[in-house]
Formats: structure tokens, C-alpha cells, sequence
């Protein structure tokens, strides 16, 4: 890209204090485990493949829910898969959703998914839902696509999937399913690891790189 030897990457940030207003979200016994998967409905995110891979685990868990938030040109299908499923009972399309409808559904969520791929030479940056999803205390299941990785710690704070590997996502939303605590020591961890990306920070980031690059062009004028 051309870039020169000094630079610098600053993901973008999300405005944690409104997803850390809520407690860390419990599950109490005998309650559904909620899915969330929030993003354009679209290819490149995946959302068929969350499908799939939710078909699995609800065919493990009955009661387990899915919802997707968001719309896109693959709205349609998704739409008519759902229809087809044999989960699609268990599955909310929500549409578009502002951000203080996102981190309500996060605070009644216990999972986040986000399924990207990398199609037509689209990559992913570094999701804000992310972001979002992890200050709500929700653990994470990505795919290792763009700077997704970036924001997750495997199996710390979330986990970290092959594009395409619908089996994988399946095993990491049963693991989440079947195992209370962990999901709930994952969902803290992705708390605290989000705090380390709030927009206020990545702003104070950015703010204090122009300036130092503002000081070292005056200074070269001046010899």
C-alpha cells in the first residue's frame, strides 16, 4: 500500500460505557441459550452459514434461540431458509436496529456470532459489533477473516473459527451451550477486554499521532 515505515493501525472503537450498563448476562438453569448475530445480511457475513450451524445445535438443544439483526441484499433468502429450517421456529429476524436496540438485544443475548468470509475481494476490518458484543459480556465466536482475530483472545475471550467451517461454529456454540461457567468467565474476559477499544481511546490514539506528525513536519521546515 505504500505505506511509510512509520505508521500506525487504529481499529475503530465502539462506545463501551453504553454496552457495560447492564450486568454481565446470566443464564439461569433450564433457560434457553439466546444466539446473536448482528451485521448486513449479506454474503460476506456469513449469516447462512450461522444458520447452519445453529440447525446444529438446536438439533442438541431444542429450546436454544437465534437472532440475526440487520438487513441486506440477502435478506430474502435468509428469510426462506429460515422458513425451510428445522429450527426456524427458534429463529428471530429482527431487521435494522439502532445502536441502543443492538445493545439491548446484547444484554438479553448470551453469545455472539459473526461468521465472515472473504468474497469478491471484500475482507473484514475490525468489527465494531465485535466490540460491542464483548463490552456486553458476551463471549465471541468469529471467524478468522480481517482484523476479527485481532479482537480475540481464543478461548480466553471468545473463539476463533476457519471461514466456512460451519461444524467448528457449531462445536464453539455448544461449548458455550453446555458449559454455564465458562460461557460466563468468557463473557467476563470479553468484557474487560473491550475496554481496551473504546472510541474514546482509539480518538485519544489518533489525535495524539496527528499531532506528532503535525510537530515533526514544522520542525523539518525550520531545519
Amino acid at each position: 500500500m505504500g505505506l511509510p515505515p512509520r505508521h500506525e493501525v487504529i481499529p475503530c472503537g465502539a462506545p463501551v460505557d453504553l454496552f457495560t450498563r447492564q450486568p454481565l448476562p446470566e443464564r439461569a438453569e433450564g433457560e434457553p441459550m439466546r444466539f446473536l448475530s448482528v451485521g448486513r445480511l449479506s454474503p460476506e457475513k456469513g449469516v447462512l452459514e450461522t444458520l447452519e450451524a445453529f440447525e446444529r445445535v438446536a438439533a442438541r438443544h431444542p429450546s436454544a434461540e437465534l437472532a440475526f439483526g440487520g438487513d441486506g441484499p440477502l435478506a430474502g433468502a435468509l428469510r426462506e431458509a429460515v422458513a425451510r429450517s428445522p429450527a426456524g421456529d427458534r429463529v428471530r429476524l429482527l431487521g435494522r436496529l439502532d445502536q441502543q436496540a443492538v445493545a439491548a438485544e446484547m444484554a438479553r443475548s448470551h453469545a455472539f456470532l459473526l461468521h465472515s468470509r472473504s468474497i469478491g475481494g471484500w475482507e473484514e476490518g475490525a468489527p465494531v459489533t465485535l466490540v460491542e458484543a464483548g463490552a456486553a459480556g458476551l463471549p465471541r465466536i468469529a471467524s478468522r477473516v480481517g482484523g476479527s482475530p485481532e479482537l480475540i483472545e481464543e478461548g480466553r475471550d471468545g473463539f476463533v473459527i476457519a471461514p466456512g467451517d460451519v461444524a467448528a461454529q457449531a462445536e464453539a456454540m455448544l461449548a458455550l451451550a453446555e458449559d454455564e461457567p465458562r460461557r460466563r468467565e468468557i463473557g467476563r474476559a470479553a468484557r474487560a477486554s473491550a475496554a481496551g477499544f473504546d472510541s474514546r481511546l482509539m480518538t485519544e490514539r489518533l489525535e495524539a499521532l496527528v499531532l506528532a506528525a503535525l510537530d515533526d513536519a514544522e520542525r523539518a521546515r525550520h531545519g
